[in-house]
């Protein structure tokens, strides 16, 4: 089938879903199978205090979209505070983070190309982790789907 001709409708209910014992949510919207590779979105929530902390990813732009509430963005070297809206972008290679500074924090992360940033998900919800992640976990997200932790520069 060509481009021309590829389409796809999926909401909340129809999504592949994701969640976390913390109360975090992740819809996956579009996925490098219902886009040709071209890009992910998902539709995510984070409970208030939440969030990913300091990496890079190696493989992918990242967009995030505010829906709901308020987030604290980290791009770079800056820390900016977003709401309803409000978008942050984080190129390749560079350091982004994310917190949700209030209950009803939704965003848009949007990935392009697709596929590594889902990829991250389905194998960091798989471990079912009970604490934090040892050196291995690390290693493979960095081998697997370029995602480092930490801002490059060494911090963690």
């Amino acid at each position: 089938m060509s481009d021309k001709w590829r389409y796809h409708k999926i909401d909340r209910k129809s999504a592949e879903t994701y969640g976390a014992p913390s109360g975090e949510l992740t819809y996956f919207l579009s996925t490098a199978r219902e886009s040709g590779g071209k890009v992910t979105v998902m539709d995510s929530y984070f409970p208030k205090g939440s969030g990913v902390p300091w990496h890079i990813h190696k493989m992918d732009e990242e967009l995030f979209y505010i829906t709901s509430g308020r987030y604290k963005i980290g791009v770079g070297n800056e820390e900016m505070e977003l709401g309803v809206g409000e978008m942050a972008i984080a190129g390749i290679g560079v350091p982004r983070m994310f917190k949700a500074l209030t209950d009803d924090a939704w965003m848009l992360v949007i990935n392009a190309p697709a596929g590594p940033a889902e990829g991250f998900l389905r194998y960091m919800q798989g471990l079912n982790l009970r604490g934090p992640p040892g050196p291995e976990v690390f290693e493979t997200c960095e081998k697997e789907f370029g995602v480092i932790f930490g801002k490059g520069d060494g911090s963690w």
